[in-house]
């Protein structure tokens, strides 16, 4: 490889683009697209002022052969970035052979303020950005505050141990704080990376035995993105303090989420309600029970309704009919006392299981159901995958390896019986996200056979969030569901109003006996059975109750809908969802409102209105 590919690393400044470093930048389509003005003293070389792109700096780190080293009874350190996962790793480790320990994340980064910059980089004009943008955009990297402890524990814990394994998460975050661990510890024992989607004993055992060399193109794909943050942030964000505020900031992808919640909200301010009535009608065939129809269409033409209208207030067609008071509703019913059946119409229908959970998905759900902020969502789901109950949970691929497809069947199987089965293993095209790598598996419940929430030492979100993803998890193995739909239609003598009757049932539950995907599924009308019927039978009108309605403009986002739109906007990564939305809370730019919605402070307009201007 003669150059790191970073056509997946999802780069981009977002809004129409801006000039920088005396260039025009073009526009980014949502904060997605090449960062070739950056990365053209990058491409075609192997290297950067001396330093190798694409090689560990320390020969040990090329490959341990552990097999054909001279036996040497140390032990081994292994380095994870949680406390928590280094506790759980090594319960699954002989104490005698590997120590676990946590490096507590990232162990150097760029300056984040000036006083952090070491003393001989202070005099020089770059020191402050962290990047030598005229030197190949050479990154400053220093210890981060507060982690000097750990490193100088992690250097004195090597000196006597005889080989270090690097086992961070197998992302660009992970592959970036291996290496920057590797260039702090300067080990002069065989190095090892091993990764693994799973904490639990076969996968750890299975990812020692099969150590890999450290994949510079994620480290150079994960420097390259944190270098664009920089240089977006710190090129924007003194603009807000001068024009705006002390203490605001901008980002490549934060301002464009913000950009996402203000266009919403100024959609909603332009809003204009319109008025509109439509009628409930009671029916009753032949003595048989009451059953709901709805009012469809007066002299022919189909009754508006909520969608029919515009932001303007203003129908969509001119082949609707627009009730706009209680008195003509009244008119048109009047003297209706009976109608006949026209039509009745009956059809099967299949729903197919949904796919397992990805990162967006899993925030998406789990922010609808559990009513949980995003970035509760992924300190749970960190928890739980730290604890060995999940699977890794920032990823975009909705496929599952054989193995967990074989035991998400031996799990449905048991819980609900073969006729539940997908006929064949159900592997069908699952619709991805734009830019996805693919990295990791679907999110699912750990191991080879899955554990059922009950069984497990869980309360409060953690065994709500497991109990989701489980159930997620067998849903995606499970047989569709089939539902069958009757609809009749009914008429006056006159031909002057149409009445529409409409329910369905279940004929079989398939997926659905293990998840229910959206609210209107889980609600108990989903099983109303309307009667059997013949065209030109009679209904007696036995009630009517007229309804007034107002149109809403659009809601505001919830976490659910702006990872949702993110996500089909290409703008951030899985990994980053949750923290771009806590950023703006934590800023100040969105408010809560009624603990769900995002609502844009003023603060957030004047900013999102400036960046507009200056940055089209």
């Amino acid at each position: 490889m003669d150059c790191v590919d970073y056509a997946d690393a999802g780069l981009g400044f977002g809004y129409n683009g801006f000039w920088f470093l005396g260039r025009r930048v073009g526009r980014t389509q949502a904060a997605v697209g090449g960062a070739n003005l950056l990365l053209d003293r990058y491409r075609g070389s192997r290297t950067v002022n001396g330093r190798n792109l694409f090689t560990v700096p320390y020969a040990a780190a090329k490959g341990p052969e552990f097999s054909k080293e001279k036996e040497d009874r140390r032990k081994a350190l292994v380095v994870v970035e949680s406390p928590a996962k280094a506790k759980t790793i090594q319960k699954f480790l002989s104490e005698e052979e590997f120590q676990v320990e946590s490096c507590i994340g990232h162990v150097r980064d760029l300056p984040d303020s000036a006083k952090r910059i070491p003393a001989k980089y202070k005099g020089l004009s770059w020191a402050r950005l962290g990047v030598d943008v005229d030197n190949g955009f050479e990154p400053l990297y220093i210890i981060v505050n507060g982690k000097q402890p750990v490193i100088t524990t992690l250097r004195r814990i090597l000196a006597d141990c005889s080989r270090l394994i690097l086992a961070t998460d197998e992302d660009r975050e992970g592959e970036a704080i291996a290496w920057h661990l590797l260039e702090v510890l300067k080990p002069k024992v065989p190095v090892a990376r091993a990764v693994f989607h799973e904490i639990t004993k076969d996968a750890i055992v299975s990812s020692f035995s099969n150590v890999r060399d450290l994949n510079l193109s994620l480290v150079k794909s994960q420097e390259t993105r944190r270098i664009l943050d920089r240089l977006a942030g710190f090129t924007m964000s003194p603009l807000l303090w001068k024009k705006i505020s002390p203490g605001l900031s901008a980002g490549r992808v934060q301002s464009v989420a913000l950009d996402f919640i203000v266009q919403r909200e100024n959609r909603r301010l332009r809003f204009i309600r319109a008025s509109y009535w439509d009628a409930k009608l009671d029916l009753q065939i032949g003595g048989e029970r009451e059953i709901p129809g709805v009012l469809s269409e007066v002299r022919g033409k189909k009754l508006a309704s909520g969608t029919d209208f515009d932001e303007e207030g203003k129908l969509v067609s001119d082949k609707l009919v627009w009730i706009k008071e209680e008195d003509e509703l009244s008119e048109v019913l009047n003297g209706m006392d009976e109608v006949v059946v026209k039509s009745v119409e009956r059809r099967k229908l299949t729903r197919q299981p949904p796919a397992p959970f990805i990162t967006s998905t899993m925030q998406q759900a789990a922010s609808s159901r559990l009513s949980l902020p995003a970035g509760a969502i992924m300190r749970t789901a960190q928890k739980l995958y730290e604890a060995g109950y999940i699977t890794y949970m920032r990823t975009d691929n909705p496929e599952m390896s054989n193995q967990a497809v074989a035991a998400t069947r031996d799990a449905v199987t048991a819980q609900f019986g073969e006729e539940y089965l997908a006929s064949g293993t159900s592997k069908q095209k699952r619709m991805k996200p734009k830019n996805a790598q693919e990295a990791h598996e679907a999110i699912r419940p750990a191991g080879n056979i899955f554990m059922k929430p009950g069984d497990l030492p869980l309360e409060g979100s953690e065994l709500k969030l497991y109990s989701l993803i489980y159930e997620r998890t067998l849903a995606s193995q499970m047989a569709p569901a089939q539902y069958e739909t009757m609809g009749i239609t009914f008429s006056d003598p006159d031909q002057t109003i149409v009445v529409k009757s409409s329910a369905s049932r279940i004929l079989f539950a398939g997926f659905r006996a293990a998840y229910s995907q959206d609210e209107e599924e889980r609600r108990d009308g989903t099983d109303r059975v309307l009667p059997d019927v013949n065209v030109g039978d009679k209904a007696v009108i036995s009630g009517k109750s007229n309804c007034k309605h107002e149109t809403s403009p659009a809601p505001r986002y919830s976490d659910a809908s702006l990872v949702k739109e993110m996500e089909q906007s290409g703008v951030g990564r899985p990994s980053t969802y949750a923290a771009i939305i806590d950023t703006l809370e934590n800023r100040g730019y969105v408010c809560r409102v009624s603990s769900r919605y995002l609502a844009p402070s003023a603060t957030a307009l004047a900013v999102d209105s400036l960046l507009r201007n200056y940055f089209p």
